[in-house]
């Protein structure tokens, strides 16, 4: 057999530093929770050419009946190899039917993010069965004075603090904010002595009313996940946080921001472009299901 599969190990990181140094950060922060979703696959002289890494989609904790589990995939492959991404998607299917036991009765299925233009990568995928999903457009915006956004009284910007109560309390409010649990509320956890993450959030003392993570990406800075309670927005929330996130990011000597919405978020691109940032491109989420 020309590719072999195994269980992922700690030495493996290094493959994935040499290429993909930003997605080996990820798994570090959390291989001893999830090293049991991460696998890595082997040429025939048992070197590393793939690690293919599953993750749990905001669509899992959707607790209403028959609402769809998804697992997020990713491949980070050295050898661009059809046969290879074959293998990894069959073993990454494998896995996905174990964790469906519990969730017998709901539809399940593999999602992946691909940049929207690379039609090799995406026929690929094709090729195995999965279907087009929504887009996420991703914008850039090159830091220099991010302007004024006065935030109304009584409510004030406050960082997240390091303790479960108030992560606790930020993951009630984003949730409230947008469907189920969303993408990367794990990450509170995971970089809580990390001075390359941060949170921002408006409080009126009591609740929290709006959030937006910012965090390192390759040199530059990088915000998601920004959320304004319904009944809050149109009240400058959305501006006094990201012109908040803008600030740390000139602190830190940054030249460029970037983000990606989930969807197409209208009235979110509108405030990103509103501040400056232009589009850059697209990525298209492809999904694979079945019925559990």
């Amino acid at each position: 057999m020309k590719y072999t599969v195994r269980d992922y190990q700690g030495d493996d990181i290094e493959f994935l530093q040499e290429n993909d140094f930003l997605h080996s950060m990820e798994i570090q922060c959390r291989e001893d929770s999830d090293s049991d979703m991460i696998f890595t696959i082997l040429d025939e002289t048992q070197e590393i050419c793939a690690i293919g890494d599953l993750s749990y989609h905001k669509s899992w904790f959707d607790k209403r009946p028959g609402a769809p589990r998804f697992l997020k995939f990713y491949i980070c492959a050295a050898i661009q190899d059809s046969e290879l991404y074959q293998i990894a998607i069959d073993f990454a299917w494998m896995m996905l039917e174990r964790k469906m036991e519990v969730h017998r009765g709901n539809p399940c299925g593999l999602m992946v993010i691909c940049r929207m233009g690379n039609l090799e990568e995406m026929q690929k995928y094709l090729e195995a069965g999965f279907a087009f999903g929504e887009t996420e457009p991703v914008l850039r915006y090159q830091i220099q004075n991010p302007g004024k956004a006065n935030l109304p009284e009584p409510y004030r910007i406050e960082e997240l603090q390091k303790k479960r109560s108030e992560i606790d309390r930020y993951i009630a409010a984003t949730a409230k904010a947008k469907e189920g649990v969303p993408d990367n509320m794990e990450e509170y956890l995971f970089h809580s002595n990390d001075d390359s993450f941060i949170s921002y959030y408006i409080t009126d003392g009591k609740d929290i009313l709006a959030g937006i993570n910012v965090c390192d990406m390759d040199d530059n800075g990088a915000t998601y996940n920004l959320f304004v309670l319904p009944e809050y927005r149109r009240k400058s929330f959305g501006d006094a946080l990201l012109k908040r996130a803008l600030e740390y990011m000139q602190e830190r000597g940054y030249d460029l921001a970037t983000t990606s919405l989930s969807g197409l978020d209208e009235e979110g691109m509108q405030l990103y472009l509103s501040f400056g940032y232009e589009l850059e491109s697209f990525f298209v989420q492809m999904t694979k299901m079945t019925v559990a």
